[in-house]
């Protein structure tokens, strides 16, 4: 997980995020910035737990953080273009190195993979723990001020097998989202161009351009895992438009020590805005944005050290603890 390596975005939040200054929700609302601790972090997530969750309900809360408060929380991918050569990036990683990805069984896990390397994906890591979630939107000495991000995701609606807000490695939605990934261009403007009309008929296509995607749409629905019965075109629209939140399998020590899970983006569009305000909260959840001053990050970064966490045990392995101990005694 990465979350300060992102372009700068200054276009507006979306509606349906409920936004707050650190300050507003503590008792002191004119508490200085420098003298914001961890305990007030804390003071303001239970804050928020009470507006937003109802006490009879079992939800799930994720976060994620980020280092300017203007960038918006979308996966690598649907920024600069990308999305026109997903399925290439994809493609090309695969035949290059094959070897690394010889224990992946799934789609998904190669994304996984390949986001775990800095490989532009569909995917947007997000933690159950809030203070890592800390720990990546206050680790910069930048001017910037930061944010955290809250998915508040409702319990299972037993009665609406639709309604699987929170999925795994092996799910049917993981895996036909995954699997849109590897789609071209070509094959994503078909859908695009299929789910667009209004009757999703494929008797209707009368245009040679919309002739070719008649003789192909079948053929991508099989390969992305929907059923070739066209009347189930509602749902399957649904589903590929959405975003859903995954738990992975704890294959490696990163996932482990940041309590890793995944957003993974739906949509097929590789137009110019293939990413909607819509879009970027999964379906059913609420997301909560906290801004931070960037004049609180010191001491919060020197609290999380104190408390274990760091770049050391956030990314376990030999060069980012040798980063770690070498920058730590570096320190005047």
């Amino acid at each position: 997980m990465s979350h300060t390596d992102q372009p700068e975005d200054t276009s507006n939040n979306p509606t349906e995020v409920k936004e707050y200054w650190i300050q507003e929700l503590l008792d002191n609302a004119d508490k200085a910035p420098e003298d914001i601790h961890l305990s007030d972090y804390m003071k303001v997530l239970e804050e928020l737990q009470k507006r937003f969750l109802p006490p009879i309900t079992n939800p799930s809360t994720f976060f994620r953080g980020q280092a300017n408060k203007k960038w918006q929380p979308i996966p690598s991918i649907f920024r600069d273009k990308k999305i026109f050569s997903e399925d290439k990036l994809i493609n090309e990683i695969l035949s290059s190195q094959a070897d690394e990805f010889r224990y992946d069984k799934t789609t998904f896990e190669k994304l996984v993979r390949m986001q775990h390397f800095g490989i532009p994906t569909r995917l947007l890591d997000i933690t159950r723990n809030p203070l890592i979630a800390l720990y990546f939107a206050v680790n910069t000495s930048t001017a910037e001020d930061c944010a955290i991000f809250m998915y508040f995701v409702p319990s299972k609606n037993l009665f609406d097998p639709q309604k699987e807000y929170i999925n795994y490695t092996h799910s049917i939605k993981t895996s036909i989202l995954s699997e849109i990934a590897s789609l071209s261009a070509y094959d994503k403007n078909c859908l695009a161009f299929f789910f667009d009309r209004s009757d999703h008929n494929l008797t209707l296509m009368k245009q040679p351009q919309e002739n070719h995607c008649k003789d192909d749409i079948l053929d991508i629905f099989k390969r992305i895992g929907l059923k070739d019965n066209v009347s189930d075109t509602d749902i399957n629209q649904s589903l590929l438009c959405k975003n859903i939140i995954v738990i992975p399998l704890n294959t490696n020590k990163r996932l482990i020590s940041q309590q890793g899970a995944f957003i993974l983006f739906g949509g097929f569009s590789t137009g110019e805005h293939s990413v909607s305000i819509q879009q970027l909260i999964p379906l059913g959840m609420q997301l909560i944005k906290i801004i931070i001053p960037a004049n609180a990050k010191e001491n919060l970064r020197k609290e999380l050290d104190f408390i274990g966490i760091n770049g050391m045990t956030l990314f376990p392995d030999l060069e980012n603890a040798a980063s770690y101990i070498k920058e730590k005694y570096d320190r005047p």
